[in-house]
């Protein structure tokens, strides 16, 4: 049972990744990979599993509001090049 939080994340991230830049599959990999750490040690620790379920959806969470503000930041500096230029 303990092996099916990595097994699932890992899967995850490479469907989820798809069409992503370099960057942002670092990013929502790491967090993936974060929520199945914190599940297993969840499971290890006799947590009530239910509750395991609010990890992924932190993970993804955050790994979209990063993601959302790094392309807000690139396509701002794209803007200002452009201005300057």
């Amino acid at each position: 049972m303990l092996f099916l939080p990595p097994l699932i994340a890992s899967v995850s991230a490479y469907f989820l990744t798809k069409g992503l830049r370099a960057f942002e599959q670092k990013v929502l990999s790491f967090w993936l990979t974060w929520s199945a750490i914190a599940i297993t040690i969840h499971l290890l620790l006799g947590l009530e599993p239910l509750i395991a379920l609010a990890y992924p959806l932190l993970a993804l969470s955050t790994a979209y509001a990063m993601i959302k503000r790094v392309r807000e930041l690139s396509s701002s500096k794209r803007l200002n090049r452009r201005d300057k230029g």
